[in-house]
């Protein structure tokens, strides 16, 4: 268990976070996928851990990928934010499942992601966005 999963910290995503993050999106989905997906979908999706490579050049695409840690600085999840606003993934690893508190930790992520957004004066216009934000959405930057 990485302790409680409402300790993080979101940070701006960094060429060196690529292994981790090919090893989180491969275990989020093999562990937790086949709870709403079923087992030959998951299997489909992430039939392997990603190329480091090429995780890195997705990240560096002109999406804004964001990461929360722990308090060693672990990736405990992440999320990237294409130039529309789509959230493409939003992820968190596995072994913080189970314990009770996965959808307040999901809120709780955000909600940060939208302060994060807030604060550089970004927007996510998504549905998705705005479920975090209220039924109007987050305020659009000036």
């Amino acid at each position: 268990m990485i302790g409680s999963p409402r300790l993080f910290a979101l940070r701006e995503y960094r060429a060196e976070d690529a292994p981790a993050l090919a090893r989180l999106f491969f275990e989020s989905v093999q562990a937790l996928g086949p709870r709403r997906y079923g087992p030959a979908q998951a299997a489909a999706w992430a039939p392997a851990p990603a190329d480091p490579a090429s995780v890195h050049a997705r990240a560096s695409d002109g999406r804004t990928t964001i990461v929360a840690v722990n308090a060693a600085d672990e990736i405990i999840g992440y999320a990237d934010l294409e130039p529309d606003g789509q959230i493409d993934h939003f992820y968190r690893r596995p072994d913080a499942a189970g314990a009770g508190v996965a959808r307040r930790d999901f809120e709780l992520r955000g909600q940060a992601i939208h302060n994060w957004l807030m604060e550089r004066q970004l927007d996510w216009p998504t549905s998705c966005g705005r479920s975090y934000a209220g039924s109007s959405g987050p305020p659009r930057p000036s």
